[in-house]
Formats: structure tokens, sequence, C-alpha cells
């Protein structure tokens, strides 16, 4: 039985947006229409994609092992629908990243993008998990963000550790709430970092508020201030502290691309899937 583009399409948009529901709502369908489309993609595959037993539905092994096929596919007919209408992939694309991605891993990955696709406009907007979440579909194409471990949110490219950082020879003045270089409200760092020493015992404030990595970064060169960080990003020139410091453990997580689960051009396509392979081939090699 031959798979249903339509299905392959209700597919993805459930795991871009976590959702039966929001799924729906991007594709401008009832959810039982794409629920039944599921169902139908789920007996051409003779497996179930989704495990529907939680609150929100989880990828299967069959269902992630779907992902990348149904995306080429997807993006194969589009791409043959583009070339018979006598046109190059072209157009303008809107992606949001977190501000440490956006200024060390993307530059090179869209230099290269911009080779493959000479036509292809991208306009790159850095910001907070959070805020860039609420903009995929209504500013933004695709979205290149941050979860805790777990989360089943997004297509999942790379996992990461959150450290906390200082500058070598840092010490924080005992008994002294520790100085901390943070993002406003929506960072997950932020969270992480005052619930984590919370509940260790130990007092905080606010040295330092800003969405910039690079003034963060500044000030935790400059020894005024401890931040956290990926551990795969670790600014030069810091250094990682922890339990030896006397700083507890931060949680792990997940780096995962979001794709708008609209109707998305060639083009939205073709960089969605050059950030999948680009990123799989930097984990691959680390």
């Amino acid at each position: 039985m031959d798979l249903d583009l339509d299905a392959l399409r209700a597919f993805l948009a459930i795991v871009d947006t976590g959702g039966f529901s929001r799924a729906a709502r991007v594709l401008r369908r009832s959810q039982s229409a794409v629920s039944a489309q599921v169902r139908r993609l789920e007996q051409s595959m003779g497996a179930a994609l989704f495990d529907r037993t939680g609150r929100l539905p989880v990828l299967t092994p069959d269902g992630e092992a779907l992902i990348a096929a149904a995306r080429q596919m997807v993006g194969l007919n589009d791409q043959v629908l583009s070339r018979r209408r006598g046109a190059p992939v072209r157009g303008m694309v809107r992606l949001g990243a977190m501000d440490d991605y956006a200024t060390s891993v993307l530059p090179a990955v869209l230099r290269r993008f911009a080779e493959t696709y000479p036509e292809v406009g991208v306009e790159l907007q850095s910001g907070l998990t959070a805020e860039l979440a609420r903009k995929l579909g209504i500013g933004l194409d695709l979205v290149l963000v941050m979860h805790g471990a777990g989360s089943h949110r997004g297509r999942i490219l790379q996992r990461d550790r959150a450290v906390w950082a200082a500058a070598p020879g840092f010490t924080a003045p005992k008994g002294a709430p520790v100085p901390l270089a943070v993002a406003p409200r929506g960072c997950l760092f932020r969270d992480w970092a005052m619930a984590a020493l919370d509940r260790a015992g130990r007092p905080w404030r606010i040295a330092y508020l800003t969405q910039s990595i690079s003034a963060a970064t500044a000030a935790v060169s400059a020894g005024l201030a401890v931040g956290v960080f990926k551990a795969a990003l670790l600014p030069p020139g810091l250094v990682p502290i922890g339990a030896t410091e006397g700083f507890p453990v931060l949680p792990d997580l997940e780096i995962a691309l979001h794709r708008s689960a609209g109707h998305t051009s060639p083009a939205v396509t073709a960089l969605g899937d050059f950030i999948e392979a680009s990123l799989a081939e930097r984990a691959s090699a680390a």
C-alpha cells in the first residue's frame, strides 16, 4: 500500500507541534480528521507511530524512524512540483534560533546553505526559546530551540547538558549570594540555575541581566558573575565548576528544530532539512 502524502504531512505536523490538536489548528483541519490520517498511515506502515497513553503523543521507535523519510518524501514532492513549474528553489525563510547557536553554530551552516541554494534568502532572528516558540508559524518558519531532556518536542538534533561556568580562579565569597549572569524571565537556564541554588540552600543574586550571550560571557570572563552555558558551547576562557565549588548539578537538555506545520514552501523545507543534516553531522563528529 502506498503512503499518502497528506497523511505524512499530518504526521510531521504532530511531530513539529507536539500534539494532535495543535497540528489540526495549523493544518486547518479537525482533530478527528488528523487522527484518521495518522491511523491510515499506521495501517499502511503496519506499526504504531505514536504512544497515545500519556497526555501528549510520544513517538514510538517506528515513528522516530519514519521522520527523516517522511520529510524527504514530502520535500521531494514539493521540489518536483516546483521544478515542473519551471522555478528553482527560491524565496525567503524566517529562522529563529537561540543566541549561542545563532552566533557560533549557524553562521557556517547558513554559509554552506547559501552556496547550495543561492536563490533562497534567510532572515535569522535570535531570542529565547519561549519567545521564538510563540512566533513559530506567525512570524517564523523554523525555530532552533532548547528543551529539557525528555520533552519529546520538535525534532531532536543534539543532546547536551547545562553547566555552571566561571572565570579561572573565581571564588564566590562564603555566605555571600552567588552573583549570576542570566537572561530575562522565560530563559530555561535562568529557571534551572535559580531553582538548583534554592534547593541547595545557596543564596543568589542577579548581577548581570542580559539576553546577549556575548554580554553574559564578558561578565563571567571578568569574574563578575557565574553563568550557565551549554557544555558543547562553553565559551573559550571559561571553566566549568560544579560540586567541588558547591554548585548543584543542572539538567540535561535537547536541541530541537521546530517547523511551522502549515503550508511550507520548498525553501523552508530545504533549509530545515539542511539544518537537520548539518547538526547531525556535527554531533557525529563530536
